[in-house]
């Protein structure tokens, strides 16, 4: 009550309008007196506004200000440990410029800011009550942000020294004091990266800071849930270069049916092949940086172009370029007539493929899905094809005079 009163004094002195308010949203005896303020700063003679002070959805207080009264302040209790919201109100459109102001129960200011014509309603501040000086309060409304294998951290506690962080797949993993943080975090944003693909993670929070003195943390947050999305992957196309301008773009020929081999910081990683469009697809990458290599499967007696390489840093959120690799016309034209005469049957299949190649002898095939992983080999005439579950497959066949992929419809 003498804190009420001094600050009653003090405003009044200084010809401030202000008022009390009571909060029901939780009991007297776990309460605090925060005093929040609303200046006008323009002078325009329809200038107003208004703002809305709300706790466990219950509007505690309504402070507005129009171009006679100026200035509006109100000391309102606020209940310890839970969030305050500080919005606009929803029916009193700003004109003009406030100011408005938050004074936490230890004479701190918390909130200060200028607010120009924003739309009524908006969010201004939130924070969560604290009447206990020293206390070491536990972060909350923390919320994550997914990007691909990575989440960007925010949270609304104060920020001290250390953040720590606690993740887990397990709903019933709950952390407490004796818990060891996944990490920690010192410096704003907060990310974490490489979790795993299409997966669902309760996160949980914990700060540094000193209490009575003496350093320590805070309790965990409550959980957030937030699920990852796909893995790392690379997109490209191989085109040819048939105008001759050179650069493979849309007016451009697109090869099907390529194998392209890639490589990883030198050391073989997988093959695909394009598609009917020229396009390839190589999912479930690793989470590191690495300088990615790009090389065509060609005939033997075909010189192939330069490879193209791209450094990729999946460490973190990653937006990757599609990467392109372009033949001259001369080039691709050499690859097209250099093609064994080959053929399979029957196409659709069940059970066993028989491969036509005339005089020419098969000396291997290789049966891939549309993502590139290999599912059978052999060679000779035929293949037992009877264990692919039903699709479209890639046939890669060998011979002497060359290789050549044919799309393969399994039943």
């Amino acid at each position: 009550m003498k804190l009420k009163l001094l600050l009653f004094i003090v405003l009044s002195f200084c010809g401030v309008r202000s008022s009390f308010a009571q909060n029901t949203a939780c009991n007297p005896s776990d309460q605090c007196v925060y005093t929040f303020s609303v200046t006008l700063l323009t002078d325009g003679a329809d200038d107003a506004a208004a703002i809305t002070v709300t706790q466990n959805d219950i509007n505690i207080s309504t402070l507005s200000v129009t171009s006679s009264s100026g200035t509006a302040s109100a000391m309102i209790p606020i209940c310890d440990m839970v969030p305050f919201y500080v919005n606009l109100d929803a029916n009193t459109p700003v004109i003009g410029s406030i100011q408005v102001t938050v004074v936490n129960t230890f004479m701190q200011t918390i909130y200060n800011e200028v607010i120009g014509e924003e739309a009524p309603g908006s969010l201004l501040y939130i924070d969560q009550g604290e009447c206990a000086e020293d206390m070491c309060y536990a972060p909350f409304n923390v919320q994550a942000e997914v990007i691909g294998l990575s989440a960007q951290v925010t949270q609304a506690g104060i920020s001290y020294e250390e953040l720590q962080y606690f993740y887990t797949t397990n709903p019933d993993d709950v952390p407490n004091g004796d818990t060891t943080p996944s990490g920690s975090f010192t410096d704003e944003p907060y990310i974490i990266n490489c979790l795993e693909p299409q997966t669902q993670y309760y996160l949980y929070l914990r700060e540094e800071c000193f209490a009575w003195g003496n350093p320590g943390y805070t309790q965990w947050s409550a959980a957030e849930s937030f699920t990852t999305g796909e893995g790392y992957s690379i997109e490209g196309t191989v085109m040819a270069d048939i105008n001759n301008d050179q650069v493979c773009d849309d007016l451009d020929y697109a090869f099907p049916e390529l194998g392209v081999i890639i490589s990883v910081d030198g050391v073989y990683f997988t093959t695909v092949y394009t598609d009917a469009n020229g396009h390839f697809y190589i999912p479930d990458l690793p989470c590191n940086s690495a300088t990615y290599v790009f090389e065509l499967m060609l005939p033997a007696d075909v010189l192939p172009p330069v490879p193209v390489e791209q450094f990729i840093d999946f460490n973190g959120p990653v937006f990757t370029e599609p990467v392109t690799v372009c033949l001259d016309a001369a080039l691709a034209s050499a690859v097209m007539f250099s093609k064994p005469d080959v053929s399979i049957f029957p196409n659709p299949v069940k059970e066993v493929v028989n491969i036509n190649s005339g005089s020419e002898t098969v000396t291997s095939i290789k049966i891939y899905d549309m993502n590139g992983r290999k599912c059978l080999d052999g060679k000779g005439s035929k293949l037992e094809v009877g264990a692919l579950q039903a699709g479209i497959y890639l046939a890669h066949i060998n011979t002497e005079k060359g290789n050549i992929v044919i799309k393969l419809a399994k039943e």
